[in-house]
């Protein structure tokens, strides 16, 4: 019983070990500009799709580009514009 009930725990524990990894990026509270963190950046596209969305554009996808933000617009026909933002303030950046 006691192989049993520790075979059982030792699984559990395996599956979620796996499972952990795929949840670490769903989070939308992570930083939304890019910043240095030991060589690290913790910039998130998904934040800046949402703070975008938030002030009234409509962005399909961000990512860095060059120092800046580059997002993927969409227009009221469904048609994709290419646009860029500061990467601070998120204010229209024209190139």
């Amino acid at each position: 019983m006691i192989k049993n009930t520790m075979l059982a725990l030792v699984a559990a524990a395996g599956l979620v070990g796996v499972a952990l990894p795929a949840y670490a990026s769903d989070s939308l509270t992570s930083s939304f500009a890019s910043h240095n963190n030991g060589g690290y950046s913790t910039w998130d596209g998904q934040v800046d799709v949402a703070k975008l969305r938030a002030n009234g554009i409509n962005a399909v996808s961000a990512e860095e580009w060059n120092g800046y933000v580059r997002a993927f617009v969409a227009d009221d026909a469904g048609h994709q514009t290419m646009q860029f933002f500061d990467r601070d303030t998120l204010a229209p950046v024209n190139l």
